[in-house]
């Protein structure tokens, strides 16, 4: 039996060591969590409720936070981001997007009401997969601007939250931008 937990461990130690030392992959424009604490624990903060960024994912987590305020601004850097252009023979293109960094914010204040309930109001983004490509080859001639994208997100969520014995039940009014 030790012998096979052996081999076991010595497997698992050989496979992580042979996978590749830098990864270049993202969630997209979503984040892994809302909030400093939840996103230091990829996305726990879903089932625990340490910070108001919970409350965004799990409505019913306002009851467990108590009455805090919560601010962070994240840094997104998804470089690099280009393309290569081939066409006719000895045309090759070589873009790289000028937009490096991307600021997200978040804001999110919760407070007690009574020993059952609270209510919660917060500021979350979504973004920072934009582009802006100096050059457009495909465009027309005469169009001589700029090409990419700018999807940016923000989202203000309105909750209220109470207990009913073992349980938290929480509701969530919306406002995107």
């Amino acid at each position: 039996m030790k012998s096979t937990s052996r081999t076991l461990v010595a497997t698992a130690v050989v496979a992580g060591m042979s996978l590749p030392l830098s990864v270049y992959a993202t969630n997209g424009m979503n984040s892994e969590g809302t909030g400093v604490k939840s996103r230091g624990m990829g996305g726990a903060g879903l089932a625990l409720s340490m910070e108001t960024g919970s409350i965004v994912n799990n409505p019913a987590a306002v009851t467990g936070v108590g009455g805090r305020l919560d601010a962070a601004l994240g840094l997104f850097d998804p470089s690099p981001r280009q393309y290569e252009l081939t066409g006719n023979p000895g045309f090759t293109a070589n873009q790289e997007s000028d937009d490096k960094i991307f600021p997200i914010p978040f804001v999110g204040y919760s407070q007690p009401i009574d020993d059952l309930s609270a209510w919660s109001i917060v500021m979350s983004a979504n973004g920072g997969m934009n582009t802006d490509y100096g050059t457009n080859f495909g465009a027309p001639q005469s169009y001589t601007g700029n090409t990419g994208i700018n999807l940016e997100q923000l989202f203000v969520n309105v909750t209220y939250g109470r207990k009913v014995g073992n349980l938290a039940y929480g509701v969530t009014g919306i406002l995107a931008y």
